[in-house]
């Protein structure tokens, strides 16, 4: 079986959706409206973007960010394997392509509702890090 790339997941996991309510105006979604991880639909995703335009040109260049404590309340223990095993597999990858570890990178995780979000934006723009 072919391995899929996180976007072709996505869209399959999207597939098997049908019947879910956008979380921003209560909309029932159909399989062709439904965005997997926020919840919303195409016209409340628009409106989103559209309140944040300091944050045009922002790409999703990470799949996710989770809180640790989150891990720790929500997650089966073996949902705590699974995602383990999950970042096992990335560092293996890394490791054979001749790059270091993920599990070595560390890294400050800013929520764009911040004060202060739109400061570090210009920061990382003048170190050729947006985008």
């Amino acid at each position: 079986m072919k391995s899929m790339s996180w976007a072709e997941f996505l869209a399959e996991q999207e597939k098997n959706v049908s019947g879910a309510v956008c979380t921003g105006c209560g909309k029932l979604l159909d399989d062709n409206d439904v965005e997997l991880l926020s919840g919303l639909c195409a016209k409340c995703i628009t409106k989103e973007s559209d309140e944040m335009p300091e944050f045009e040109g922002m790409s999703a260049k990470y799949t996710g960010i989770m809180k640790t404590e989150e891990v720790d309340k929500y997650f089966s223990n073996s949902q705590k394997f699974e995602l383990v095993g999950m970042f096992e597999t990335i560092d293996a990858g890394r490791k054979a392509d001749g790059k270091k570890p993920a599990s070595d990178n560390k890294y400050i995780v800013i929520n764009t509702d911040e004060p202060y979000a739109q400061e570090i934006v210009e920061v990382l723009k003048r170190h050729g890090h947006w985008g």
